[in-house]
């Protein structure tokens, strides 16, 4: 979200309204400049959200697999990601990322 923020105030549109805080008298302190509205905040929190849940999901997808192995021939992580992938491609390990985004965003 820090990025999205930065790169928001960096744009034109957020250099106008530091401009226009500036131009009508407002005083900027730090937090004046990192505001960005509630729309827009929560626009960026469900982006960051969004990054986080995609970039974590295939750890996730290992987890559940290990936890259904029976405990006789329990793999390890590594070996368990790998099986996954070879059964089933790298899509694999984003298998009901979907749902999980939707429900993630609700």
């Amino acid at each position: 979200m820090i990025m999205l923020k930065s790169a928001y105030l960096h744009s034109p549109e957020g250099r106008k309204r530091i401009q226009n805080m500036i131009q009508t008298g407002q005083e900027l302190n730090d937090l004046d400049q990192l505001e960005l509205g509630p729309m827009r905040t929560l626009l960026y929190g469900a982006i960051a959200c969004a990054c986080a849940e995609v970039a974590t999901y295939p750890f996730e997808v290992v987890r559940r697999q290990l936890q259904l192995q029976v405990q006789a021939s329990k793999m390890g992580a590594l070996a368990t990601g790998v099986r996954i992938v070879e059964q089933g491609g790298i899509s694999a390990l984003y298998a009901g990322l979907i749902p999980s985004l939707l429900q993630v965003s609700g």
